[in-house]
């Protein structure tokens, strides 16, 4: 609801898929053989099942991979098997893309409020506050407190220079700064 909070999600969002709702996990684009779009076109005509879809069909999974995750997909590069299921029901079962975003950004508002962090997002002060709290408690998982923390967890994310935490928090604030005067034209 807040721009700030709105933010802070686009920086992981940014980070995760260039906030690209057909997104296919990238590590998965030669291993599957299919671009973004061919992929998404295969799971909303049925070539790729539903559960292809929500499992990663036979995907090498990577290291440090949670179980019941699967293959990356969308805005937030979902891997959680029971959110990629309802965003399955919510769009290709409906007759609609499985790229469609208010289903994507549904999927994710349901979590935020299920954690209880919702409201912590959108009261946050600066975007890397709402940044930190996305990223902590729903992105990485539930439960981390700092960002030492979820490097720790997710080592691979020190490989880039800077880390892929600051990038997110850095994409935060960028986002909010572009559009922070936006208004829609009337």
């Amino acid at each position: 609801d807040s721009p700030i909070g709105a933010a802070g999600l686009m920086g992981c969002f940014k980070y995760e898929s260039d906030m690209r709702t057909d997104n296919l996990e990238n590590s998965y684009n030669d291993q599957f053989g299919m671009s973004d779009a061919e992929y998404t076109n295969a799971v909303n005509n049925g070539q790729e099942s539903e559960q292809q879809f929500i499992t990663g069909r036979n995907a090498t999974a990577w290291a440090g991979q949670k179980p019941g995750s699967a293959v990356g997909y969308g805005i937030a590069q979902f891997t959680s098997q029971d959110l990629k299921r309802g965003i399955y029901d919510r769009t290709v079962k409906k007759g609609k893309s499985i790229a469609s975003l208010e289903p994507q950004l549904d999927a994710i508002m349901d979590v935020l409020k299920q954690r209880g962090i919702y409201d912590t997002i959108n009261n946050a002060k600066t975007p890397t506050d709402a940044n930190k709290t996305f990223l902590w408690k729903y992105e990485a998982g539930n439960g981390y407190t700092s960002d030492e923390a979820v490097l720790n967890d997710y080592p691979w994310m020190l490989s880039s220079n800077p880390n892929g935490v600051i990038l997110r928090h850095n994409y935060a604030e960028q986002v909010y700064n572009t559009y922070k005067d936006w208004s829609p034209k009337k």
